[in-house]
Formats: C-alpha cells, structure tokens, sequence
C-alpha cells in the first residue's frame, strides 16, 4: 500500500484484511490489549458463581427421591451442604464410582449420569468464558437431566 494511503480498521477488522484509502487491501494489525494490570481494579473483583436456589424446604423439598437415593448410599454429607444441582454431579460421579453403593441402587443413576456430567463440563467452560447467557441456557438443561433423575429415582 502506498505511503500516502491511509488504511481504516473498524475495532471488529482488527486482525483482517481492511480496505485502504485508496482501495488497496491491507492487514489491520491485532487489536492492541491492554497489559493486564490495566485491565483489573485495584478495589474491586467480579465474582460469578453459581448458588443453590431450591426455595423453602430447599434440596429435600424440590428432589425428594434424590435425597432419599443421597442418603440410602451413605452421602449425607452432601445432604448437609445443600449443594447447587451443578455442584451435585461431583458427588453423583462420586456415588457411582463408589464400590460400597449396591449396582440396584446405582441403576436409575447410570442412565443420566454421562449427560449430565457433559452438560455441567459445558456449564463450566461457559462460566469461565463469561459467556452468561449461554450459560443460562445449559443451565436449564442441566436442570432438566435432574428434574429426568428424580423421575427416574422415584419410579423405582
């Protein structure tokens, strides 16, 4: 491109190809970041998590089967905690890995499981994306494979 052309990139073309002043093409640089430094607060974080939000009567009200099945297997622990439905598929993993949890008990579980563990994964590249309104959306799939859990735990 001559010296006298002037190359206009919009802040979305930074990285591609840009139309020079006087139609030639030229590469917009990659859009500068700010050192990191720059990029945080000195007095304020942003801090995203997810929290349990069962209502009155909390876990043991909204999955009443899946409490039961949590405290059959001996995980009472978790009962206590009242975890988040995305923070309860480390202890279901846990439950089906666990050699003292009779296979009967574990048959409903065996079913879901693999789905729900790839939905909360998904959750969590998404949260740590920032990427909320997807996240939202896996979210609600999340909630529906344990809404299919605690169908299936009380057919039993």
């Amino acid at each position: 491109m001559p010296e006298n052309a002037k190359s206009t990139c919009s802040p979305r073309q930074f990285g591609t190809e840009a139309t020079g002043g006087h139609g030639e093409q030229a590469t917009c640089p990659p859009f500068p970041s700010p050192p990191l430094e720059a990029m945080m607060s000195r007095f304020l974080q942003i801090d995203i998590r997810l929290l349990a939000a069962y209502g009155s009567g909390g876990l043991k009200a909204q999955f009443p089967h899946l409490t039961q099945f949590l405290a059959r297997s001996g995980y009472h622990r978790l009962l206590e905690e009242e975890p988040s439905v995305y923070h309860l598929v480390d202890g279901l993993i846990r439950i089906q890995n666990d050699p003292h949890v009779a296979a009967r008990e574990k048959k409903p579980l065996e079913a879901l499981l693999d789905r729900i563990r790839k939905t909360r994964d998904e959750a969590r590249e998404l949260l740590l994306a920032r990427r909320l309104s997807e996240l939202d959306q896996v979210l609600y799939r999340l909630e529906d494979l344990f809404l299919d859990l605690e169908r299936d735990l009380g057919s039993d």
